[in-house]
This record gives C-alpha cells, structure tokens and sequence, in this order.
C-alpha cells in the first residue's frame, strides 16, 4: 500500500514527473537505469493497537535511495523531493497520509558515478 502512495507522491507533481515519470522503483534500480533514478523500500512497519479494536493507524519507515550522475543531480533531486514530501497531509491512492517526515538522509558514495543519497522517512498514514 505505501509503496503505490510513494509511487504517487514522487510522479505526479510537475517538479518531479518530467524526472521521474519512468524511474521510480521498489527495492532497487534495475540494471543500468536512465538516471537519476529513485527506488524506495519499506524499512519497518508498525500498526497501533486499540484496546477493544486497531484504530488502524500506521507508521512505515521507507528509505528513498536518489541516484544521480553525479553528486550535484542526486542532490538536486533529493531537494525537489524534500519539497514535494515534507509534512505531506492528504488523500493519495486511497490512502490518508496524516503526515510525512524526513528522518535522516546522507551520501554513499565510493568515489564512482552515479552518486547515491539514501533519505529515511517516516509516513503516518490511517488504513482505509
């Protein structure tokens, strides 16, 4: 569920879907993508617990790796997603996010193109 959200949030705004329309993946980039490319993955999933019944609140933890050509495109991208995810609230594929929060983010970078950023969110959202 989350990942169709993800999928959602990160091709539809006109900032990001001329770069990403094509590009975004779950758990990983395929062989030789066109770059920049994003590929998301559910760290740790946690669903609250009601007493007499679940309220059906959860919180997922996803980790966005941004892959670029170089330093300055994956960081480029990771900034427009910034903007398109923080303190997101609304209604997307069926799902209500009540909010979205970046945890952590930071390069992984072994001296080669293309360059990878991994940024950790963290996505309150209600079950429908």
């Amino acid at each position: 569920m989350i990942g169709a959200a993800l999928f959602a949030l990160l091709t539809s705004p006109p900032a990001l879907r001329p770069l990403l329309e094509s590009r975004v993946y779950p758990l990983r980039l395929p062989p030789e993508p066109q770059l920049p490319a994003v590929a998301y993955q559910l760290i740790v999933e946690t669903r609250a617990r009601g007493p007499r019944r679940n309220p059906g609140l959860v919180c997922s933890r996803v980790q966005l790796s941004v892959v670029g050509r170089h330093y300055d495109e994956a960081h480029q991208l990771a900034s427009l997603i910034r903007q398109q995810l923080s303190r997101y609230r609304g209604q997307i594929v069926g799902l209500d996010i009540r909010d979205i929060q970046e945890t952590d983010s930071h390069d992984q970078d072994d001296g080669q193109a293309p360059h990878l950023l991994a940024m950790s969110w963290r996505i309150d959202w209600k079950q429908p």
